[in-house]
């Protein structure tokens, strides 16, 4: 367990490290790189959270308590063990005795700082055991927080699913549970919508964004962040990290979408995502993508839209240099 837990210090410090820098460098990044570039540079900080190879980073070794039994015993003899310069200091005060001259000095520092060093230690065992009963309770409760919520939530929706007679790649249903049109499933992925009317270039709109996602495997990335926060469930800076991902998941799939749209496509897409802004929030632990959920973003997303842009070669070569 202390192998287990050193490494993951490693990958938290190294991964919260390089999430810190991308939210400082994100207003400066936000209009100069494509956002699916800026999509992949948070896909690094979970290879960081996840994959322990950074050697950068070093933390103080963490002591087994069981390997360190013989010292722990070691010290606590030594402690309790008059050293040379005690005892001859006692050979001193018998010798004054006898003499009844002399001077004498009794340099007890030594034994004090053996005391003091063994019950340091003990108490690094003693957090040590802690953390190591703790960590892998707070890693299950979070693996399986999501793992229940999420299939609780897909079993639910697959019972109201009503085929939408719809072509596509993947099964399309119609379902009143869903708030927004979604995509479901790492195995048997499937396309649900609201069960609301549609235009032929709404319905456009939506099947090309829940595709975008589906040819990225963007809901193998939602669970890749979910396992990292179940590794680092301590770090609230993981927590964010988790945010930010999804939040460029969004705009990145707009602006895969809309790259071969004009003005006035950009604008119907623009309307699409004001038409199937969720009224309701999809629970938490749901890992699918949706279309439009949070309406805090879609400001965003829409300016974004609007502002799109082709980026230079320089731009593209500075992308492709950060995520190698």
């Amino acid at each position: 367990m202390s192998e287990i837990l050193r490494a993951v210090g490693v990958m938290t410090v190294a991964g919260s490290a390089l999430a810190v820098c991308l939210s400082a460098l994100r207003p400066w990044l936000k209009n100069r790189l494509p956002k699916s570039v800026q999509y992949y540079l948070w896909l690094v900080v979970i290879a960081a959270l996840l994959v322990p190879a950074s050697r950068i980073v070093t933390l103080p070794v963490v002591i087994n308590p069981v390997n360190s039994l013989k010292a722990v015993t070691e010290r606590t003899e030594y402690a309790l063990t008059p050293p040379q310069a005690l005892a001859a200091a006692l050979d001193s005060i018998g010798d004054a005795a006898n003499g009844g001259l002399g001077t004498i000095t009794v340099p007890v520092e030594a034994a004090y700082d053996g005391a003091r060093e063994t019950t340091e230690l003990l108490h690094s065992q003693a957090w040590f055991a802690l953390g190591s009963y703790a960590y892998p309770v707070g890693v299950l409760a979070v693996l399986m927080y999501f793992i229940i919520g999420n299939n609780v939530f897909l079993r639910r929706l697959r019972r109201r699913n009503v085929p939408a007679g719809i072509e596509c790649r993947v099964p399309v249903y119609r379902n009143p549970l869903a708030s927004t049109p979604m995509l479901i499933g790492v195995f048997r992925p499937a396309i649900v919508l609201p069960d609301k009317e549609y235009t032929d270039e709404q319905l456009e709109a939506v099947l090309r964004h829940e595709l975008t996602h589906l040819h990225r495997r963007d809901i193998l990335v939602r669970w890749l962040s979910v396992f990292a926060c179940a590794v680092h469930w301590f770090n609230p800076i993981v927590w964010l990290t988790r945010r930010e991902i999804d939040r460029a998941c969004e705009l990145s799939c707009d602006e895969a979408v809309i790259r071969s749209l004009d003005t006035d496509g950009k604008q119907s897409y623009g309307d699409t995502l004001l038409y199937v802004a969720a009224a309701g929030k999809t629970p938490k632990a749901v890992l699918s993508t949706t279309m439009c959920e949070d309406k805090k973003d879609l400001k965003e997303r829409l300016g974004a839209i609007m502002k799109n842009r082709k980026y230079t070669k320089l731009a593209v070569l500075a992308s492709a240099a950060l995520i190698t």
